[in-house]
């Protein structure tokens, strides 16, 4: 009996006594010249995942002919290699049988798993090849006792199931905190939007306090006091919803009950229209800026009372 690459080293330390007594349970000679299918057998008929695997390969021959047993690791996946013990030759009547016992492992977690072996008969230069029948070994998917106590097996090894997807504990936490912040933003809805709706109304009433300030501080040239006094009415008809742009002096003077706010809107106009040149028209701009002033933060009072109702 011959192989086809050098004995496997390992540290396992299976004991073989008695392996041969067991072996010859397994093994039948026939009583005729022509050579029979090779018999696989595993001797377990369960197995967990790291487990040594027994598997005894035998096969019975002409006494003339070389036979050759695999060693090559391809022939036994889904199994790991991890050792074999070949048995001395027994020859009875011109048939002899050879055996070998093969030391498995698995690492995967199919339930269940197969296997069959080629053995090869060499005659001259040619050789033929003969296969074992397929033998089964069930797997359980517990980790055994025995490996769990094996610290750097345990950490060294990533048993994953096929199909099992790893996912990173940084995108875990990721999600985790998208998912509070989800329900976070599902129970403080209402709210959020209040605060939008409040924080665009405050928006803007500072781009109007922005561009007017920037005009008062300006030497006001009748373009720009044009501008300015459009920008006041403009700024007004949205904030009290009332058309400020198209009223009069007089009547935005009665609609805003405020007698100076009537004068400094004549003061502006007559700048503008009668081309009369005043030197209290920094002033008029200024009670025009303080009175818009004050009606937005009574207006800001009833907009959030408002919003508060609707949502």
């Amino acid at each position: 009996m011959r192989c086809f690459s050098p004995t496997y080293q390992t540290s396992s330390k299976i004991k073989f006594k008695g392996i041969k007594r067991l072996l010859l349970l397994f093994i039948t000679i026939p009583f005729c010249s022509e050579a029979q299918q090779p018999r696989l057998n595993f001797l377990p008929d369960s197995a967990g995942i790291a487990e040594d695997i027994l598997v005894t390969l035998s096969f019975d021959h002409s006494a003339v002919e070389d036979v050759f047993f695999p060693k090559g690791a391809s022939y036994f996946k889904p199994f790991e290699l991890i050792n074999s013990t070949y048995f001395t030759t027994k020859t009875i009547d011109s048939i002899s049988t050879d055996s070998v016992l093969y030391i498995l492992r698995s690492f995967e977690v199919d339930t269940l798993k197969s296997l069959k072996l080629p053995i090869w008969i060499v005659k001259g230069e040619d050789s033929t090849i003969f296969w074992s029948n397929t033998d089964s070994l069930f797997f359980s998917d517990i980790i055994p006792d025995s490996l769990l106590a094996k610290t750097d097996l345990v950490y060294g090894l990533s048993f994953v199931k096929k199909g099992e997807v790893k996912i990173p504990i940084g995108l875990k936490v990721l999600l985790a905190c998208l998912i509070v912040l989800g329900l976070l933003v599902l129970a403080f809805l209402d709210k959020i939007r209040r605060l939008l709706d409040l924080w665009n109304f405050q928006k803007r009433q500072n781009e109007f306090n922005e561009r007017f300030k920037k005009i008062i501080k300006d030497d006001t040239s009748s373009e720009e006091l044009k501008e300015a006094s459009t920008l006041w009415r403009d700024h007004m008809t949205w904030l009290e919803r009332l058309p400020f742009n198209t009223l009069s002096s007089v009547e935005i003077e009665t609609t805003a009950k405020d007698k100076k706010v009537g004068e400094a809107i004549r003061e502006i106009e007559s700048s503008l229209f009668g081309g009369v040149d005043s030197d209290r028209i920094p002033v008029a701009l200024q009670i025009l800026f303080s009175y818009n002033k004050e009606r937005f933060k009574e207006k800001r009072i009833e907009y959030k009372k408002r919003i508060s109702k609707r949502h």
